[in-house]
């Protein structure tokens, strides 16, 4: 997924990505996700970013697991701006502080 992310169409892979969630091991999603280093590979102003971001937040909520990759936890931090990306990862770092 890493050597692909600058190419891809990030709207379609998070679309696709809850019938992953959907085999035997609960959390595969999330884990394949925040525990590789696919979403940092990502540049912060790519199209399509915010639906990665915001299934990240979904899966997270659902599972209860907050983010605690320390590498995507910096990647989080560091989203520009106000848009959609930057208040999921808001949401999302604010889950780690209970």
């Amino acid at each position: 997924m890493r050597p692909l992310a600058p190419a891809a169409p990030l709207g379609r892979w998070a679309s696709s990505w809850p019938a992953w969630g959907k085999v035997p091991q609960d959390g595969y999603v999330l884990d394949v996700l925040t525990e590789t280093e696919s979403l940092p590979a990502v540049a912060c102003d790519q199209h399509g970013l915010h639906a990665l971001v915001e299934l990240v937040l979904e899966e997270s909520v659902r599972l209860g697991r907050p983010v605690g990759h320390a590498p995507l936890k910096d990647w989080l931090t560091e989203l520009p701006g106000e848009g959609q990306p930057h208040l999921a990862a808001r949401t999302l770092l604010a889950m780690e502080k209970g």
